[in-house]
């Protein structure tokens, strides 16, 4: 379906690529280090160790020597490249920074994140952010102007990505429309018994629906219906789940059941970690990650052990789900378990075909999504946050910070055009509303930038960093107006407030895709666009401390959650066996 093997193929060893810090923050030894996929920069490093910084802005020290040959010599290319220079403590840094410089190839590189991405203005927004480059050549500059026309365009032109097109949104719609009515269709095929009619069903589904996911999750559970299990086949009808929806709990999850069962736990567990970031119920994954944990001890006769790294990191998760959440796997769950899209549960050795239908959810089943983001209080009861918190449906909800946060529920929603923001009303808010510059600060001021990094059950953790304006040309350009900073933020969550000296709020970051050597800025959309919605600029008296600041700020952030309109059955869909089941063989 659409080359899906080779669609897997890159998730899986994106997931590798991201999670191979062992030593994280310390040096990696005794291991053989190979670098895959997005490395988003390369810092400096010695003769002896190079020292690279993950896309979650965590570094991670490298000895050359345990590098495979082709990533030693591109991590030699890039120190080489580098300038080397330290920003001197206190002020803005030096041009360059001593980091990657972006890639020979621009174009290239634009046009494979195109593919990741639904909307142009992200890609529109990425090319003003690597135009801040002081590095680029007056070639790279100018591919990069002619790109950041063509996004401009396409955003102008309300188009989004089908595939490797862009199209008009009434023509997502269309297609996502006809999506559904050929899973319907698909499910009546499965009651009159002609399985071959049903999958070319699920097939046309999955190429015309742009963001519909469901013909690809039912496809998934179909093949693990056949009498010998297609694991490989079901795993890859979840990854195009996740590519069109990365956050998508119930298709991580199943996606990890498939690795354990296919005896590929190195992935496994990756992806039951994430799959724990993205719900607010994870009980079924922790019953699937205490079941892998037990079962890797039963003797095997056939077939290879789980290797004791792998084991390893099993046996981390579940230690964090017992002791820091509380969480354990239940004995009645006797085996691995599929989780549908509506947050419904099914043992997976007593999957059936009406259960698969049932898992696979309706055309209501868009709005079970769950997830959360940071969002500003930019007035009473008023809340900036990114577009993603409202777009997807299910119930919002505003926790505050504090050492006893109490959601709360939001009253009314609605989209900032172009801007990739939302405005949310929240009665009972009582965090301090951010006072507002509307003037774009200008290169060098300092600011302070907030981001965050996901933990389990929709939890953030907010990550408060500081840094400089970096001038760029591009950043009042398209419309909507930037603020470029080089703040160490991980930009896995945005939403997140950056703010001036005094505290005034100046920006509010925004995620965006990376190329090589863009990861060493962060952007966010200009507060200036907050006039559409009557906000006035307002000053502040005096520069705060450091500390004061980052108070402040903590104070004036809250996380958005979109959390299920009511909670799965507690009954799960089909009956679970008392005991481990002899057909799902042990990792």
């Amino acid at each position: 379906m659409r080359a899906m093997q080779g669609r897997w193929l890159v998730c899986a060893l994106a997931a590798v690529s991201v999670g191979i810090a062992p030593g994280v923050g310390g040096r990696a030894a005794d291991e053989v280090w190979e670098i895959r996929g997005q490395v988003r920069t390369t810092l400096t490093g010695t003769g002896e160790v190079v020292v690279l910084e993950l896309a979650d802005g965590r570094r991670l020290e490298v000895p050359v020597a345990a590098m495979t040959e082709a990533s030693r010599d591109r991590a030699r290319r890039t120190v080489a490249a580098a300038s080397g220079t330290a920003a001197t403590a206190g002020a803005p840094p030096a041009a360059g920074g001593g980091r990657t410089a972006v890639g020979s190839d621009v174009a290239a590189q634009l046009e494979a994140v195109a593919l990741t991405c639904r909307h142009p203005r992200d890609m529109a927004n990425l090319c003003r952010v690597v135009l801040a480059d002081p590095t680029l050549t007056s070639a790279q500059v100018a591919e990069l102007q002619d790109s950041l026309g063509r996004w401009t365009t396409l955003a102008a032109e309300g188009k989004v990505r089908r595939d490797k097109v862009w199209v008009p949104a009434d023509e997502v719609e269309k297609g996502n429309r006809e999506a559904e009515s050929l899973v319907d269709h698909a499910v009546e095929l499965m009651r009159l018994g002609n399985a071959k009619l049903v999958m070319e069903s699920l097939e046309k589904a999955s190429r015309v629906g742009v963001t519909s996911v469901r013909g690809d999750f039912l496809a998934a559970m179909l093949l693990l219906l056949q009498r010998t299990p297609d694991f490989a086949g079901a795993a890859n009808h979840f990854a195009e789940v996740l590519q069109r929806q990365p956050g998508n709990a119930a298709a991580l999850n199943n996606l990890a059941v498939c690795e354990v069962m296919a005896r590929r736990p190195d992935l496994a567990a990756r992806h039951f970690r994430k799959a724990l970031n993205w719900t607010g119920n994870g009980q079924a994954v922790v019953d699937n990650v205490g079941f892998t944990v037990a079962a890797a001890n039963i003797p095997r006769t056939t077939g290879p052990k789980m290797s004791a790294k792998a084991l390893e990191e099993f046996n981390g998760l579940y230690r964090t789900m017992a002791q820091d959440l509380g969480m354990k796997a239940r004995a009645e769950a006797g085996g691995l378990t599929f989780i549908g899209l509506k947050g419904e549960t099914c043992a997976a050795a007593r999957l059936t075909p009406s259960e698969a239908i049932t898992l696979a959810g309706d055309v209501t089943s868009e709005a079970a999504r769950e997830g959360s983001w940071l969002g500003v209080v930019v007035a009473p009861g008023r809340v900036i946050t990114v577009a993603d918190a409202v777009i997807s449906g299910g119930r919002l909800t505003v926790t505050t910070s504090g050492d006893r946060p109490i959601p709360l529920e939001v009253q009314e929603a609605a989209l900032l055009d172009g801007t990739g923001l939302a405005v949310i009303e929240c009665q009972g808010l009582k965090a301090e509303p951010f006072k507002v510059a509307m003037a774009a600060p200008t290169k060098g001021v300092a600011v302070r930038a907030g981001g965050g990094r996901r933990k389990p059950l929709l939890a953030i953790e907010e990550v408060v960093a500081p840094g400089y304006v970096v001038p760029s040309a591009a950043a009042s350009d398209a419309g909507v107006p930037l603020v470029i900073h080089d703040a160490a933020i991980p930009d896995e969550v945005g939403g997140g407030p950056i703010c001036d000296d005094r505290g005034r709020l100046v920006g509010i970051s925004v995620p965006l895709p990376v190329i090589e050597g863009s990861g060493r800025f962060r952007a966010g959309i200009a507060a200036a666009v907050l006039e559409a919605i009557g906000l006035e600029a307002a000053d502040a008296a005096e520069s705060l401390s450091a500390e004061d600041l980052e108070t402040r700020m903590n104070e004036g952030t809250v996380i958005v959650s979109i959390r299920r309109e009511s909670e799965p059955p507690s009954t799960p869909v089909g009956e679970r066996p008392a005991e481990p089941v002899a057909e799902q063989s042990p990792p």
